[in-house]
């Protein structure tokens, strides 16, 4: 196989920065934080795994130059700025990593790590180990402390203690990163001079929407001041009514193609099989046993594409599950499927091919054997 022309090879790392940008914008707002979740590292694994060491590392240098620059590249924040500020700040050493992670997966991809599944997820695993990697050291170095480090706590009471740092964290905002202090509740009860007291209690509840409801039922029952993440979160709330309302179009729509490609797929068996339907009518079947036919033919295309479906969206959650990880190792998000929702796409997608196919079918069942046989 001949190797890629200078041109092909310019034209791959442009594209892979111009993805990288674009789905930089296909971000979800994450509560307790400003920085969003975004699907740029994923295209930063990918491209190094698909360019190779050097060209996808080139694509990401390319890509923070753009960012640095002051182009809109960066995923949108409402407290986190574009350009240079972005990346000298909080979230910087996430994106400058993004070169070395590029690297590494390709370096390793180009050594044959991309020939198997298993030994793929591995690469890009280490590439993603990079980035958090340069994140939390960046946040270290933005802090001047490290683990093992001591440093000096003063509450608002007057009162300090010398404490070992155990762990560095990202919250996501620069400000809080600095304030922002966890230990153990009896030191901060003695910190802040509240013997057996609390000055703020968070409470979970199982139904996150019913945040409000509980919010007013606690300030009825216990006279205290409660508020409740629906309220605290205004905007994050809005972004995901938003994200909600684009959801369902893009399913109305995807709904509506599907209808269209199960009906075009029939109309055009129907017409080729004009001569069969013909003889079929001829030898004495009847125009319901002919719609039936296409009307099962309608609803096995729709339940077999939605059992399909199901297996490769959950084969895709597994996948990211296994690669987006937080800080700590642990996985970002479950992989799980509801059964119930499962059963209510099949449902629909059986009803859906049902409906797409009853046009075809009655054109089917309406066709006058003699003129079929002859055509």
């Amino acid at each position: 196989m001949t190797a890629p022309t200078a041109g092909i090879r310019v034209l791959s790392v442009l594209f892979v920065t111009a993805l990288t940008a674009a789905l930089s914008q296909v971000s979800f707002p994450l509560p307790l934080t400003p920085v969003p979740f975004t699907l740029q590292p994923m295209v930063v694994l990918l491209g190094g795994a698909a360019l190779g060491a050097r060209l996808g590392a080139t694509s990401q240098i390319l890509y923070l130059m753009l960012g640095a620059a002051g182009l809109p590249v960066f995923a949108y924040a409402p407290e986190l700025p574009q350009g240079l500020l972005r990346l000298i700040g909080p979230s910087g050493g996430y994106l400058m990593a993004y070169p070395l992670a590029a690297f590494v997966t390709g370096w390793l991809a180009q050594r044959g790590m991309d020939r198997r599944v298993g030994t793929s997820i591995l690469a890009m695993a280490a590439g993603l180990g990079v980035v958090f990697a340069g994140g939390v050291l960046w946040l270290a170095k933005d802090l001047g402390v490290d683990v093992g480090d001591k440093i000096r706590v003063r509450s608002s009471e007057n009162r300090d203690e010398l404490l070992d740092v155990k762990g560095v964290f990202d919250i996501g905002n620069r400000d809080l990163n600095r304030r922002w202090v966890f230990t153990t509740i009896k030191l901060a009860q003695s910190l802040l001079d509240l013997p057996g007291g609390v000055s703020n209690v968070d409470i979970t509840v199982n139904d996150i929407f019913a945040a409000d409801r509980v919010a007013a039922l606690l300030r009825a029952q216990t006279g205290l001041t409660v508020e409740s993440w629906m309220q605290t979160n205004a905007q994050l709330l809005a972004a995901l009514r938003n994200q909600s309302v684009s959801n369902t179009l893009i399913r109305v729509f995807v709904v509506l193609i599907v209808a269209v490609g199960i009906a075009s797929v029939l109309v055009v068996s129907v017409v080729q099989k004009q001569r069969e339907i013909g003889i079929l009518r001829a030898m004495g079947t009847s125009p319901r046993r002919i719609m039936t036919v296409f009307l099962l033919q309608g609803g096995i295309y729709g339940l077999v594409g939605s059992v399909i479906g199901s297996g490769l969206a959950f084969g895709l959650l597994s996948f990211f599950a296994g690669v987006y990880r937080n800080a700590d190792g642990s996985s970002l998000f479950a992989a799980e499927l509801d059964p119930m929702v499962v059963l209510r796409v099949c449902g629909l997608a059986l009803a859906i091919g049902l409906l797409a196919a009853a046009l075809p079918a009655r054109r089917a069942a309406r066709m006058d054997p003699v003129q079929a046989i002859r055509m």
